[in-house]
């Protein structure tokens, strides 16, 4: 089981360490298939906050904590809304379409890819913070918008991966308090925690490497690929 989570660590991390998100749908498409649903939450959340330290600690300084604050109250809001809302509602069905829209955005994306222009104005980072919310409350993919509005509204990639993993940071850190506050967490070994810890710097070390090669537009066009290809999986998914 040990090298399954370094493995599956591994990947996520190398993923989210390229495009600033992704290390929760590469994971929970797959972790559940080798752990109990529970056991695979715990290290989905626990791997993606190590991964998003790991990415903030060299850029602190690029961190642009203005960008920040709004999109993280309005996402703290809305997921507490949408969590209600979705109470009794089909969401398998949901994600669905939920992946439907995904894909159909990515590759809206991609033919203009450049030629998006999102001013960083609070309005905007509010709706990105909202739209985020409501997919993480209801589908439980909260990447997307936010990560659409920090590619627009900040150009320089390094102060996107580290404002964009700090949202994230504190996105889990709010989800992951209110699970262990309502016990719907489960728990596991600290050796897996350990493997995953080990499959974060493996993934992390390799995905640092490909991303300071990468220009602002090839990291553009790798967050709407990856877009897609999570809006097939999530729709074949359910």
């Amino acid at each position: 089981m040990g090298i399954v989570i370094i493995v599956l660590a591994s990947i996520s991390a190398f993923i989210q360490a390229n495009v600033g998100f992704g290390f929760n749908t590469m994971f929970m498409a797959m972790g559940p298939h080798f752990l109990p649903y529970s056991v695979a939450q715990v290290l989905c959340f626990s791997g993606a906050m190590m991964g998003n330290v790991t990415n903030i600690l060299p850029r602190i300084k690029r961190v642009n904590f203005r960008q920040v604050l709004a999109p993280i109250i309005s996402y703290s809001v809305a997921t507490f809304i949408s969590i209600e809302f979705s109470k009794g509602i089909d969401t398998d069905l949901l994600r669905r379409i939920l992946g439907v829209l995904l894909f159909i955005l990515a590759i809206y994306f991609i033919v203009l890819n450049g030629k998006i222009r999102i001013s960083p104005s609070l309005k905007n980072g509010i709706i990105a913070g909202l739209l985020s919310g409501v997919g993480g409350g209801i589908f439980a993919i909260t990447g997307p918008p936010v990560v659409v509005y920090y590619l627009s509204a900040l150009k320089d990639k390094e102060e996107y991966m580290a404002t964009v993993q700090t949202f994230f940071f504190l996105s889990a850190v709010s989800t992951l308090t209110l699970k262990l506050i309502t016990g719907t967490f489960g728990s596991c070994s600290p050796m897996w925690l350990l493997f995953l810890l080990i499959g974060v710097a493996i993934g992390n070390f390799i995905g640092v490497k490909t991303y300071s090669k990468l220009n602002v537009d090839k990291v553009r066009l790798c967050v709407y690929i990856f877009m897609a290809l999570s809006g097939i999986w999530i729709f074949i998914s359910g």
